[in-house]
């Protein structure tokens, strides 16, 4: 059977496609650029998917979860994390926060939100609460950003913003004003440092305390005042007295400085000291708070206010200046010493010693400013008294008769 001859367009095709496949022509030309091109092409995309996250506007990284694997902006980040730690003097501390973000393992700086801070003491644990921090891996250091409230045994309650916490030093700096309640009181100032381990609260500008103090009972042993002379003329004369002192009224301080020394059982004030207790006010340059350490009540037990330098103490119709003067609240006695001056109802007396009884509001004046003086004598009206040589002298006023 006779084929028929293929057609002029079938001629034509099976020409292009020997030509197509005979050697050197097309089909040998793309297979040689194929085999450059295509390992060329793959080596580039694996570059590409290899370098993409490093050359992106931020660092990329991945956050692994049991259940899920998200893309984060940060290099680290956790859920619930927790970092421990040890003091110098090998006690634990700990730092749980809700999320911490680490941008590199390199890097020790951690961001933390939702962060709470525990520090042994040895008697009881110390708590930090905050919203915002960053944590310093290498230094320990923890800094605080807005509120925070930190908490420790004894009633301790200290509020302020913007701390610093040195973990292994147990120190807490505060960045803006504080207010807080220690066992001497409440308190505020302008800003706070304290050191959790000693217990110690240094208070500066603007510094406040306030105390409410319980006092002790004591048996009521009262010193006789024996006057010869011119003490003698003046108990005869009329005495302006003055009224009883509520000795257990809340006592406010100021001070641009105020260091209160917990286990030291001591409160020290510099600077402007200012003291109000009920219509009594004490002014100098320097105190210090001594308490027992025994709250009774739910207040503490202050013993003794010891005064120093420009000292004036102010009450209804009297003031008196010394050099130096002990607030004995036990006693509820002031005892004034050194270049006493005591000014009442328009009288004027100078001494070396002056004590005031709070209870009897009586003032009695020695002319010497160590017990046991040669001469004594208390304000009377109409007439001003002056020291002599350890010795109460003075002129007087004599009434008129009628």
């Amino acid at each position: 059977m006779d084929v028929p001859p293929p057609s002029p367009v079938a001629r034509r095709v099976r020409s292009a496609r020997q030509d197509w496949a005979a050697p050197g022509g097309s089909h040998d030309r793309f297979v040689a650029i194929a085999r450059v091109g295509l390992p060329t092409a793959i080596g580039v995309l694996a570059a590409f998917l290899v370098m993409a996250p490093l050359t992106a506007g931020g660092d990329v990284s991945f956050l692994l979860d049991k259940n899920k694997v998200d893309v984060a902006q940060e290099r680290m980040k956790t859920q619930a994390a927790r970092y421990r730690g040890e003091d110098t003097k090998g006690q634990a501390f700990t730092l749980d926060a809700a999320s911490a973000i680490q941008k590199s393992s390199a890097e020790p700086i951690v961001q933390l939100n939702q962060l709470a801070a525990q520090i042994q003491l040895t008697d009881g644990p110390a708590n930090i609460k905050a919203n915002t921090g960053r944590y310093d891996m290498d230094t320990e250091k923890v800094q605080l950003f807005g509120p925070l409230n930190a908490t420790a045994a004894g009633g301790y309650d200290l509020k302020t913003t913007n701390a610093t916490i040195d973990m292994k030093a147990r120190t807490l700096e505060s960045g803006g004003a504080a207010t807080g309640t220690v066992q001497q009181g409440t308190f505020s100032a302008n800003k706070l440092r304290a050191n959790l381990e000693e217990r110690t609260v240094t208070l500066d500008g603007n510094a406040r305390l306030r105390i409410i103090p319980q006092r002790a009972e004591i048996a009521a042993m009262r010193a006789t005042h024996i006057f010869a002379g011119l003490s003698a003329v003046l108990l005869s004369t009329t005495a302006v007295a003055q009224q009883p002192h509520n000795s257990n009224a809340p006592i406010d301080f100021g001070a641009d400085h105020i260091e209160l020394q917990d286990k030291a059982n001591r409160a020290i004030l510099s600077g402007n000291v200012a003291v109000k207790q009920a219509e009594m006010t004490l002014n100098s340059a320097r105190m210090t708070v001594a308490y027992t350490g025994q709250v009774i009540g739910g207040n503490p037990q202050v013993s003794r206010l010891d005064a120093s330098g420009g000292v004036i103490v102010k009450r209804p119709d009297q003031t008196a200046r010394s050099q130096y003067a002990i607030y004995d609240l036990n006693r509820r006695v002031i005892t004034m010493l050194g270049a006493v001056t005591l000014t009442q109802a328009g009288n004027t007396v100078n001494g070396g010693r002056l004590t005031m009884n709070l209870d009897t509001g009586r003032s009695v004046i020695d002319g010497s400013s160590v017990a046991g003086g040669s001469a004594g004598g208390s304000a009377a009206s109409g007439g001003t008294v002056t020291q002599t040589g350890g010795r109460v002298t003075g002129t007087f006023s004599v009434p008129k008769r009628n």
